[in-house]
């Protein structure tokens, strides 16, 4: 809770950067905090990279859904037939 307080708390690069070296969920802060402090080519790239990331996680976890149901459908037929 201390280093998040610090965290939220300083306007300094250097000191967000080595709090967020210990701890995962404050890397993911800090790289939020640093694209908006860039410019607009620096944020369009980190949005562009973002959405690659979510649409990949999205088709995934749809593919994953569909391979469960259709080896349930096929686990359904199997145990028809015996």
């Amino acid at each position: 809770m201390e280093k998040w307080l610090l965290f939220l708390q300083t306007d300094k690069k250097e000191v967000r950067d080595m709090l967020s070296s210990e701890n995962k969920t404050l890397e993911k802060a800090n790289k939020v905090i640093d694209m908006f402090y860039s410019d607009d080519i620096e944020r369009e790239m980190y949005m562009t990279a973002e959405k690659y990331e979510m649409d990949r996680y999205f088709i995934n976890l749809e593919n994953y859904e569909k391979g469960v149901e259709k080896g349930k459908e096929e686990e359904k037929i199997k145990y028809q037939k015996s």
